[in-house]
């Protein structure tokens, strides 16, 4: 059974289409959780452990990005991937999945 079936074009179309910008770095990562906070954004203790870790870091200086969110149907999947498909995706960034 095939269950990726990659549509590049397509894919390009939507990122495009419904991409949007956001603006990161700039503050500290205390200062990040404060503003999640302050605006609203609750998350559990495992996120406030991380943004706390000494490994944590954000960009010093502010950044302009652009994100997308994307389904695995957005890739060609067919059914929910696994590792071992998601390995097969040429476009993703370079990672090991198995």
């Amino acid at each position: 059974m095939e269950i990726f079936r990659p549509h590049h074009a397509a894919l390009e179309r939507k990122i495009q289409s419904e991409s949007y910008k956001v603006l990161i770095g700039g503050m500290t990562p205390v200062e990040l959780e404060e503003r999640l906070i302050a605006g609203g954004i609750r998350f559990g203790r495992h996120a406030h452990d991380m943004i706390r870790s000494e490994v944590f870091s954000t960009l010093a200086k502010p950044e302009e990005i652009r994100v997308a969110r994307l389904t695995p149907e957005d890739f060609g999947f067919s059914i929910e991937p696994r590792a071992k498909e998601l390995s097969k995706v040429p476009f993703l960034p370079t990672r090991n999945f198995t």
